[in-house]
């Protein structure tokens, strides 16, 4: 996929903003979560890890996001922090 910005998200423990690229997310373990329920050619899919903030090192749990009409072709990818 290259490298691609999917969004920012914000460190648990330094509170600095932090980008989430398509390089760092573990695809092999994306599940597909079944039917849209507006649109049932399309599937949402997800994916629960870890991302490393770039200014302290911390690791911080995301949830990724994705719809599309298959694991390889996704047309949104969203990247949401689950720390509070």
């Amino acid at each position: 996929m290259g490298r691609k910005v999917i969004n920012s998200i914000e460190c648990k423990r330094c509170h600095n903003k932090f980008d989430v690229a398509t390089e760092d997310i573990e695809w092999e373990h994306l599940e597909d979560l079944g039917e849209c329920d507006e649109d049932d050619s399309l599937h949402d899919y997800g994916i629960w890890q870890n991302a490393i903030c770039h200014h302290c090192n911390e690791k911080n749990n995301i949830l990724v996001k994705a719809r599309g009409k298959s694991e390889t072709d996704l047309d949104k990818i969203e990247v949401i922090s689950m720390e509070f």
